[in-house]
């Protein structure tokens, strides 16, 4: 079975074999071409798809060319969560994350994905989904800076060892930093007493998370593959 994961910048792709992801990778939309779908498809001739996908126009390419040896997860496929949030509304990815952490770690009551956007989901102690919150994520911040300011083209991530930056590349860098983790920690903090009085566990997933992990000030785990796992748990309740 191949497990794709399509997001906002890239397509992430998993092997799946004897019940195990044994190879994984990632294509950014800039640089994806049909033809990468087209070699997938002659390196493992037998196998089926499982797509989740927030991107129409990548949706309907891999309907259109897998046909039968495709399942979409929200079409084909449902992720067997109660769910308070619009059913007409969240993202399938999200499901899918609160699913595999609720399976994985059930402790857990907060899953934060820090990707194009970054999300905060929170969990019941019933395993039901509340809900959560959707935020710009840390490259969107980057790429907003470079549209309206022709010097933050030239700016690279830097860590800054001072109190106050002094020139645009710290500036901006320790922006970042101390921007988002303020604001994750926050809202951690908060709806972390709020929703649990103080007891919880929280899931970090998402290709951006690497930036922000030593700034977060909570205890959390660290999961890049939490959604590959979800589509691996939804294979396995779906019969071949």
């Amino acid at each position: 079975m191949i497990l794709v994961d399509i997001g906002n910048t890239t397509l992430h792709f998993a092997i799946e074999k004897d019940n195990k992801i044994v190879k994984d990778f990632r294509i950014y939309h800039k640089d994806w071409h049909k033809e990468h779908l087209y070699k997938i498809l002659r390196d493992y001739p037998n196998s089926k798809f499982i797509l989740c996908s927030v991107v129409p126009y990548f949706t309907e390419f891999f309907k259109k060319v897998l046909k039968s040896k495709l399942l979409v997860v929200g079409e084909d496929i449902k992720v067997p969560v109660k769910c308070l949030y619009n059913k007409n509304d969240v993202g399938q990815d999200r499901l899918v994350n609160v699913y595999s952490a609720i399976v994985f770690y059930p402790e857990v009551r907060i899953v934060i994905d820090f990707g194009t956007a970054i999300t905060v989901d929170f969990i019941s102690s019933q395993r039901v989904y509340l809900g959560g919150f959707i935020l710009p994520g840390i490259n969107l911040y980057l790429d907003s800076l470079k549209r309206c300011a022709l010097l933050a083209n030239r700016i690279r991530l830097v860590k800054s060892r001072v109190i106050i930056p002094k020139n645009t590349q710290a500036s901006i860098s320790q922006g970042l930093y101390d921007g988002f983790s303020f604001m994750i920690n926050g809202f951690i903090e908060k709806y972390g007493k709020l929703l649990y009085r103080g007891n919880y566990r929280v899931v970090v997933t998402g290709g951006e998370s690497p930036l922000l992990l030593k700034k977060l000030n909570f205890s959390f785990i660290y999961e890049p593959s939490l959604i590959l796992k979800g589509l691996l748990l939804l294979k396995n309740s779906c019969k071949e």
